[in-house]
């Protein structure tokens, strides 16, 4: 089981289909970084261009905390094997929120995109998230969604007061 999952960036579809939503254009880790029509393009300390102390690299992951362990989980059933994929990487576009427990398969609930895309934790209420810089924050959940957004995507051209 992964705790942690990739920044993604902003860039999400609106359809929750399985980890293929966003295509990473925005995220500090790449699906396809600069055009490329390579899947797994890296993204360069250049290609950051809001500076690395207002990018996140990766965080906390929400997940269905009745699901751990068992096979129906979804979001961490494969692990690192499974490369862009729910257990891997997590989008900004989405709130962060805590962790849920209510012993449903996310694909039967209402909030299923947002659930499964999402970065969160089972703290009660925050979340803890590295930024490029190598630097480790521990973000509420009622962090203002559009900072969340703007620290989610490396080009915008947002500079972020975390403090």
């Amino acid at each position: 089981m992964l705790d942690y999952a990739g920044n993604a960036g902003t860039d999400c579809p609106s359809y929750g289909g399985w980890g293929i939503r966003g295509n990473g254009l925005t995220g500090a880790i790449a699906r396809k970084a600069n055009g490329s029509s390579d899947r797994n393009s890296p993204v360069t300390i250049a290609m950051i261009r809001d500076g690395t102390s207002n990018t996140l690299f990766f965080s906390e992951k929400r997940m269905n905390r009745s699901m751990v362990g068992t096979q129906d989980l979804g979001d961490d059933d494969g692990g690192f094997a499974d490369g862009w994929d729910f257990d891997n990487v997590r989008w900004g576009c989405y709130p962060p929120g805590p962790d849920i427990d209510d012993g449903m398969m996310p694909v039967h609930r209402g909030a299923y995109a947002a659930e499964r895309g999402g970065f969160g934790s089972s703290h009660s209420d925050l979340f803890n998230a590295a930024l490029c810089d190598g630097s480790v924050r521990s973000l509420t959940y009622h962090v203002d969604f559009q900072v969340f957004k703007n620290l989610s995507n490396r080009e915008d051209g947002n500079v972020l007061d975390l403090n």
